[in-house]
């Protein structure tokens, strides 16, 4: 009974088929099968939205065509791989820390992200062509044909 669901560490390239398999088995064709205890199974309307998270650039399985996936890259300056690294303070990582969980359940805060997507421009928006990125479009060149690649590599010189 959610609509968002966060999808942690997921494995990299070696194992993207498996990603990519257990993720389409998350998105059924639009109804959800409950089964509660003791009780008969149902259906219901899914209009569930998955966000997988992980440290690997080649995680996914992305082939020409494919709307479902958007790739971002997240800043790393406040992990602790940044601290290990000598980039970051222990000090710093906490206090930024501190500062991004007192703001999640501030409704202030909410509110003015709210308001700042409501007043976004989305007359130009084709939820058919998703938002492109560096990283998307190296996740898609994982999986590109071979031949393919070898053939537009020869037009090319």
């Amino acid at each position: 009974n959610k609509l968002f669901c966060c999808l942690e560490e997921a494995t990299p390239y070696r194992k993207a088929q498996r990603n990519s398999d257990q993720l389409n088995d998350f998105i059924p064709e639009g109804t959800l099968r409950v089964e509660p205890k003791g009780i008969d199974a149902f259906e219901v309307n899914d209009y569930r939205a998955f966000v997988c998270c992980t440290n690997n650039a080649d995680a996914f399985r992305i082939s020409e065509g494919d709307r479902r996936f958007l790739c971002l890259e997240a800043s790393d300056r406040y992990s602790q791989k940044a601290v290990d690294e000598k980039r970051c303070t222990s000090q710093e990582r906490k206090e930024y820390i501190s500062k991004l969980d007192t703001a999640k359940n501030d409704q202030d805060v909410a509110y003015e992200f709210f308001k700042y997507a409501m007043l976004l421009d989305l007359a130009n928006f084709n939820v058919h062509e998703p938002y492109q990125t560096e990283l998307h479009s190296e996740q898609k060149s994982h999986n590109e044909c071979a031949l393919k690649c070898f053939l537009m590599a020869v037009k090319q010189t």
